[in-house]
């Protein structure tokens, strides 16, 4: 994936909220270096852009992207909504834009959609009762087709499970697995944690195994 955006600050803040769907990010910040890069490697699943950038701004990269590769998806991050303003990329296939300040959930419905439209559902997916579904490729829990909205740790939590589903897992296990990712947790707050993934998921889908640890299971 790659993420084009010349604010600083925003660009970390999405590269935070999508490292763990995504295995490489690579985030710029202005058109012009994120044309060179394409040109050198093409090989994107998804590029996120601004449109307002320096150098070379988001309409002109998006032209210049779809030139070396027609079907590349591409998602649009504009403060404009004018679709008179956004002619000339919707001209060119962009249909995807999500305006400015942007909603977490919001982007994240987008990606889905994209991914969507790119792999056959059925292809990557595992169902997990009750309505609720897990994409395994891009890591996304899903309650009837809508995403489900998770902390990182959370996430990263289910994530663990999902890799794991039928093994016990452990509290130092589990902790080891935070302090290898670089995710900040206390051995305290485990329980807690799981209380809390446990209710946004079917019941007794994360079970705990007395004096060993925790096991999620699959049908």
């Amino acid at each position: 994936m790659m993420i084009v955006e010349d604010y600083e600050p925003f660009r970390e803040e999405l590269v935070r909220l999508l490292k763990d769907f995504c295995a490489h990010i690579v985030a710029v910040e202005d058109g012009q270096k994120a044309l060179e890069l394409y040109k050198a490697n093409h090989n994107y699943d998804l590029i996120i852009t601004d449109l307002s950038m320096p150098n070379l701004d988001g309409v002109e990269f998006s032209k210049a992207v779809r030139q070396i590769n027609p079907g590349q998806p591409i998602v649009v991050l504009s403060a404009y909504t004018d679709s008179n303003y956004l002619l000339p990329l919707i001209n060119i296939g962009v249909t995807h834009f999500v305006e400015k300040p942007v909603d977490h959930r919001a982007l994240l419905e987008i990606l889905y959609k994209v991914i969507e439209e790119k792999m056959p559902r059925e292809n990557k997916m595992i169902k997990l009762g009750k309505g609720f579904e897990w994409d395994k490729q891009y890591n996304i829990l899903f309650k009837k087709d809508n995403p489900v909205n998770l902390t990182q740790q959370e996430h990263f939590l289910l994530s663990l499970f999902m890799s794991n589903a039928g093994q016990v897992l452990t509290t130092s296990f589990i902790m080891q697995s935070f302090y290898d990712s670089r995710i900040d947790i206390k051995e305290a707050s485990i329980r807690n944690l799981i209380f809390r993934l446990r209710s946004k998921l079917p019941a007794k889908l994360i079970t705990s195994v007395y004096g060993r640890g925790y096991r999620l299971v699959l049908d």
